[in-house]
Order: C-alpha cells, then sequence, then structure tokens
C-alpha cells in the first residue's frame, strides 16, 4: 500500500512542474486502493497491539480524495471487499467493505 505521504510527496512534485508525469502521463488514469477505516475489519485489527494497522497515520478518506482531486478527476469510488472472520464477500454497506477504491484522470 503507497503511504498517503509519498503518495503526496509524488503529486507535489507531478504539480510542480519538476518531475510531470511521476504517478501517470498526460490524460493519465491512477487507481488507489486504500483500507476502509470506517470498516469493522479496519477496527478489529486497530484493536490488535501487534497490527500493522496500528501504523497507519491518515485515516480521513475525505482528506486523501480531496488532497488527489487537486490533481485527478475522480471518475469512480467504491468500496469494495467484504470480510468477515474468514469470509469474503461483495459488500452492500462501506461498514463491511475493507477497501475503499478511487479512479481518477489526470486534470
Amino acid at each position: 500500500m503507497l503511504k498517503a505521504t509519498l503518495l503526496k510527496r509524488l503529486l507535489r512534485l507531478s504539480r510542480n512542474g519538476k518531475r510531470d508525469g511521476v504517478l501517470t502521463k498526460p490524460n493519465g488514469k491512477l487507481l488507489v486502493m486504500m483500507l476502509n477505516p470506517e470498516s469493522e475489519y479496519f477496527h478489529e485489527h486497530m484493536q490488535r497491539d501487534d497490527s500493522y494497522f496500528r501504523r497507519i497515520k491518515h485515516t480521513d478518506l475525505r482528506e486523501i480524495k480531496n488532497y488527489i482531486s487537486g490533481f485527478y478527476e475522480i471518475t469512480k469510488e467504491e468500496y469494495f471487499l467484504g470480510i468477515r472472520e474468514q469470509q469474503i464477500f461483495d459488500p452492500a454497506e462501506k461498514r463491511f467493505a475493507s477497501l475503499y477504491v478511487m479512479v481518477g484522470k489526470k486534470k
């Protein structure tokens, strides 16, 4: 998973024109798949002292989306991959979706 700070650094370089195209070419697409911090799956892992989820620093999906929107037109958003115990399913509600997915087109 790409850390939000690394994503911000790469996007900033691209926006400043110093290294345009670091992430995508003109009219390129961006696919972002992040753990959904609103999911039961995420909350279960955050309760574990030894979970790597506890190292995640940025959990505000709105803030991350707003930042990415400065560089990409968000063309699709989806909550994806329901996980409960050992079962994987198509989630009907975002609280069951372990992933938040965004697709964008470079502005």
